[in-house]
Parts: structure tokens; C-alpha cells; sequence
């Protein structure tokens, strides 16, 4: 029951990454004229910031292998939420399909790696080991 409330937070939290990082890379299209100069490193801070909170979340499940299997549902969640907020924040102009768009210019190494149909198949190889380890 621990990994079925751990994973629930995992997924409230990833969600809220990608509206929180929808909204700070709409911002910053639309205002690139005032912060040209910003050459900020903003992937780095938010992988340390994710890797912080599924270790908290591993150590209290008791095993650093959920790094992996959280790892595993991340891409679905967060970029789902990112492409709908800024779909939302764009007024449709950007991300067209909202949470299943694919971006062809993002940065993220991960990106590539990351296709809606990957995404997807993560997810559900995560949510299936997630509902074993339950169940078992």
C-alpha cells in the first residue's frame, strides 16, 4: 500500500512539473526579447530536483530500484502536462495535440527518447510493476 501512495505523490508531483515548466518555457518564448541573455542551465536544476525527491521517496520504500521504476512513469506524466499547459498558455499555438505532442526543438537529452507512443509504453510497463510488486 506504501508504493501505491508513494506513486500517487510521484504522479501529483510530476504533473505539477510539467505545468510549472510549461508555464516558465511559455513565459520565456513570449518574453525572449527581455531575457535573451539568460543561458540558464534549468534542465540540470530540475533532474537534481526530481532525482531528490524519488530518492526521499525510494529510501522510504526501501529499495533504490523504484528509482528506476518512477523513472520509468515520469515521461508520461510530466510531458503530457508540459505540451497541455502550453498548448493551454499558447491559446492553441503551440503543441497542438496538448498532451500527446512530441517537441521536435526541445533541449532535454531525454527528448528523443521521449515520443508519445514511448512515453506511453513506459508508463504502462511502469503502472504494470508498480500494481504487481502490490499485488504480489
Amino acid at each position: 500500500m506504501n508504493l501505491i501512495f508513494i506513486f500517487l505523490a510521484w504522479g501529483i508531483f510530476s504533473a505539477i512539473e510539467g505545468i510549472s515548466e510549461g508555464g516558465y518555457w511559455q513565459f520565456k518564448f513570449e518574453c525572449e526579447n527581455l531575457i535573451s541573455n539568460f543561458k540558464g542551465k534549468e534542465h540540470s536544476l530540475w533532474t537534481l530536483q526530481r532525482f531528490i525527491v524519488v530518492l526521499f521517496g525510494s529510501l522510504y520504500l526501501g529499495s533504490f530500484w523504484y528509482i528506476f521504476l518512477f523513472a520509468l512513469t515520469f515521461p508520461f506524466i510530466h510531458d503530457g502536462f508540459y505540451y497541455w499547459t502550453r498548448n493551454y498558455l499558447s491559446h492553441g499555438g503551440v503543441y497542438r495535440k496538448g498532451f500527446w505532442s512530441f517537441s521536435k526543438t526541445s533541449t532535454a537529452w531525454f527528448t528523443k527518447y521521449s515520443t508519445p507512443f514511448l512515453r506511453t509504453l513506459y508508463f504502462i510497463i511502469g503502472l504494470i510493476i508498480i500494481i504487481y510488486l502490490t499485488i504480489k
